[in-house]
Parts: C-alpha cells; structure tokens; sequence
C-alpha cells in the first residue's frame, strides 16, 4: 500500500499549466548562478520556482541551426545544472541539461540550491523563471 499526497505533490510540482513566466532581468553570458530567493520556506528558499525558459537574444554568425519549431543549433549552446544541498551540508548537482535550442525545463525536483549556467560565448541568453503566481 502506498501513501499519496495530492495536495502536496501539487504544491510541490504544479502541472506547467498551474505555471507564469516571470522575466529575470538582463542578458545573460558566460557563466554563472541563478536563485530566486524571496524569504519563502524550505525547500523554496533558494530558488522559489518550478522551472527555467529561456531564448536565445544574441547568436554569434557562423553557429548551424537547423530551422524547426524550435530552430535547433549546431553546438551545445548552453549548459544548465540544478544544484541541491542536503541536511549534512553535502551538495550535488542532480540534473544537467545540456541545451541546443530554446526550451522550458521543468525540473524533477522541487527547491535546487541555484541553478548554475555555461553560455557558449558570445551567446546571450534571456532567462524567465516559471512560478506560481495567484492573481
């Protein structure tokens, strides 16, 4: 016999259609973390969202893409990692992505520790987190 918790898996990974977008501000290269901190409890104290889309603002010439829906590029243009820490302090990186077109990721795992980017370069990315957010 197993246990389900509706409400709860609800809360702690809505369906993408319970989801907004909400625009992270600035282009994005290179490298870097991404939070979303905004005082809420854990697991949400770090990165309060269920998701990350993103598009690509600038593309170097000379990368391939493959035109489709969506346009699929040459190279990894990106790689994401959601990074998690336990109740010892231990952190990990419990999924990595590696990204070739513009995309939405709907992590596995409520609540990561940051989000970690590497932008090929000369790439610039616009992030948008994917929240809950009543009216």
């Amino acid at each position: 016999m197993s246990l389900q918790f509706p409400i709860a898996d609800a809360i702690l990974h809505p369906a993408y259609g319970a989801t907004r977008r909400e625009i992270i501000p600035g282009l994005f290269s290179d490298s870097g973390d991404l939070q979303r901190a905004t005082g809420a409890l854990p697991p949400f104290n770090n990165v309060n969202a269920y998701g990350l889309r993103w598009t690509f603002f600038t593309v170097p010439a000379g990368i391939g893409r493959k035109f489709g829906s969506p346009d699929v590029f040459d190279r990894r243009m990106m790689q994401l990692t959601a990074r998690y820490r336990n109740v010892d302090g231990d952190d990990d990186d419990l999924e990595v992505l590696d990204v070739y077109a513009e995309h939405t990721w709907f992590w596995r795992e409520p609540g990561p520790l940051l989000i970690h980017y590497e932008i090929y370069p000369f790439v610039e990315v616009v992030f948008q987190w994917l929240i809950i957010k009543f009216p």
